[in-house]
């Protein structure tokens, strides 16, 4: 009976950390993108063409690449049982084997065949769509306002804050030094913004 609860939880942080990685990523490429478009003078309609586009491209990749991250871990005793099935292990040894793994690994593996949040498929969808969600907090300025370069003066201080509180929280869930992740993620974020639009004012 002891057992649900936890079960719960686990599901519901990996739920919270897939979210967290889906928009940190999806922050940085169109906000970039809106920068470098805005200063090379492009009317609000071709960024968020440009951007939804890059948006979209980029929340399919991350939930592929999200979804075979997922398969492979959960995957991984079966493999080692086959690859000792291969060896010619026989089936006592292959337990033996298998006993052999800690006892982390073990609770790590069971964990993500029993979570539905953590299957390869929903751990997938979660991480697109919240890059997507991501994306699309540096356009959104663009859908209501008419000058670029004033949607860019509201787009780029909200995108700046987002990238330095996700920054945190992607490091705080790997348990690396969450200010050194956010101030990280923030440099990266202004530089790829700066770098758009500097070579968009030199090819103008």
């Amino acid at each position: 009976m002891s057992t649900h609860p936890v079960s719960s939880s686990a599901k519901m942080d990996s739920v919270f950390a897939d979210i967290i990685i889906g928009v940190s990523d999806g922050l940085s490429v169109p906000f970039a993108i809106a920068t470098g478009l805005t200063a090379a003078s492009a009317d609000p309609g071709m960024i968020l063409t440009a951007g939804l586009a890059a948006t979209l491209i980029g929340a399919a990749g991350m939930g592929i690449s999200g979804y075979h991250t997922v398969k492979d871990e959960s995957a991984g005793p079966k493999e080692d049982r086959k690859f000792y099935a291969n060896i010619g292990f026989t089936e006592e040894m292959q337990e033996e084997a298998m006993a052999a793994l800690t006892g982390e690994q073990q609770a790590a593996m069971q964990q993500l065949s029993e979570s539905h949040f953590n299957s390869p498929r929903s751990s997938g969808l979660i991480i697109g769509f919240s890059y997507f969600i991501g994306g699309l907090i540096p356009l959104a300025p663009y859908f209501f306002i008419d000058d670029s370069y004033v949607a860019l003066t509201i787009a780029a201080p909200v995108t700046l804050v987002c990238l330095f509180v996700f920054g945190y929280l992607k490091n705080r869930l790997s348990n690396a030094n969450p200010w050194s992740g956010a101030v990280r993620m923030l440099l990266l974020g202004t530089l790829a913004a700066g770098a758009a639009f500097l070579l968009a004012r030199i090819i103008k």
